[in-house]
């Protein structure tokens, strides 16, 4: 027992002093990872046909050594396959001679147990633990346990024989003592459960405090019906760089690696810097002259422009006097068709008014007084609203129509010239 105690210090110490490692998500630690493990401790059967009487303490308690790999699915679950074995002692010193002689039995059993389990971390209830190294694992499975050993028998008597003769007092007695060796196996399947403590010392080392139970599912006068043990676990944690866990010489070299690309990146910005400086000194002067020469043809500009709002304020004015010249559209008598004359009236003030975005119009109608009131009124509507119609094909926006009115006869008088619809430019 104390050689395997002594052997769990001096790998706990050895693993402590390698693996030195950062970490920068615990989480995927845990996820998709292996995890080989050893174990060692204590191991108490209890239960079955064969029990301890007048045993010495030994023949209760038995060390137990074992190892497995699990494979943590998530964080909160694992897999695993464990082996463990350990001894299995009975010890009987009969107080009185049993019928057949016996006084005295001994049994030591070698025992060899494999089972599948899975684990579940209680923690992981407390997702946001500002701790978590320290996990609670509680898992059951199925297993195989098979086991052989010897039990040995120590039997004992005596013979008395009394001589026939007559008047004799002659008396035999033979005592005998036997001992038996049997070599004893059985196997059993049987349903594992564990709890177990576990902190993480970093990332890639585990060390934790187990405590199983198996319950037998087998029948033998030999064979247990729970074995309990305790133990302390070792586990080696398969995890690197995918899983963010890094040593400190791989942060280290990470470091010079960054300190060199930083310092390369450093003379490259200089280099850069020195070189956007002087172009930056040449931009200068060229802005500076093309300022120079902006100033130059701003003056140039604003005499032009000068000389175009003229130019545009004359073309204008003399367009409006040609098309005042010609504002008015005649029909004839009790008609509103528009003549060939009036057409090319309508055209010229059409591309006036497709011309000039700033100026709209609006149209009056009438008629002389000849026929009714009523009638007039209906013909100078119709006249508004073909010569509307007509500009309004020669492609002038309808917004550039300001407003149409319609005054039959109205201040008008037989006259030809009260035939008409009249252009007002705004």
């Amino acid at each position: 027992m104390k050689k395997v105690l002594t052997l769990i210090a001096g790998v706990l110490l050895a693993a402590t002093a390698f693996a030195q490692v950062e970490v920068e998500n615990y989480d995927a630690l845990r996820t998709n990872t292996w995890s080989p493990y050893v174990k060692g401790g204590v191991s108490l059967a209890t239960g079955g046909d064969f029990k301890n009487i007048n045993a010495d303490w030994p023949t209760y308690l038995a060390p137990m050594a074992g190892l497995g790999i699990d494979y943590n699915i998530l964080p909160w679950v694992r897999v695993g396959l464990g082996y463990e074995a350990s001894l299995y002692k009975r010890e009987q010193r009969l107080g009185a001679i049993e019928a057949d002689g016996t006084t005295f039995r001994n049994l030591g059993v070698l025992y060899h147990g494999v089972d599948l389990t899975a684990d579940f971390n209680i923690m992981e209830i407390w997702k946001n633990r500002a701790c978590k190294a320290f996990n609670i694992y509680l898992g059951t499975g199925v297993g195989y346990m098979f086991a052989y050993g010897n039990r040995y028998d120590i039997k004992m008597g005596f013979n008395e024989t009394v001589d026939p003769t007559p008047n004799t007092d002659t008396y035999k007695i033979e005592t005998w003592v036997t001992a038996h060796n049997e070599p004893v196996k059985f196997g059993s399947p049987y349903i594992p459960a564990n709890l177990s403590f576990e902190y993480d010392i970093n990332p890639r080392l585990t060390l934790g405090l187990e405590a199983g139970v198996r319950y037998l599912l087998g029948n033998s006068e030999y064979m247990p019906k729970l074995v309990e043990n305790l133990g302390v676990t070792l586990r080696w944690n398969i995890v690197g760089l995918r899983q963010g866990c890094r040593t400190k010489a791989q942060v280290i070299n990470e470091l010079r690696d960054k300190l060199a690309a930083c310092a390369a990146a450093n003379a490259d910005c200089n280099a850069r810097a020195a070189k956007l400086a002087a172009d930056n000194a040449d931009l200068e002067k060229q802005i500076s002259d093309v300022r120079k020469k902006l100033a130059d043809t701003e003056a140039n500009c604003e005499a032009l422009r000068k000389q175009l709002e003229d130019a545009y304020k004359a073309m204008r004015d003399k367009d409006i006097q040609d098309v005042l010249a010609k504002a008015v559209v005649y029909f004839a008598n009790d008609s509103y068709k528009i003549s060939h004359e009036a057409q090319e009236t309508i055209n010229t003030v059409a591309d006036f008014l497709n011309k000039y975005d700033d100026i709209q119009v609006s149209l009056v109608g009438s008629a002389n007084k000849t026929g009714t009131a009523k009638h007039n009124q209906w013909l100078s509507e119709h006249r508004v609203d073909a010569v509307r119609n007509a500009l309004l094909e020669k492609g002038v926006a309808p917004s550039k129509i300001d407003g149409t009115a319609a005054v039959g006869d109205n201040g008008m008088t037989k006259a030809p010239e009260c035939r008409r619809v009249v252009f007002t430019l705004e």
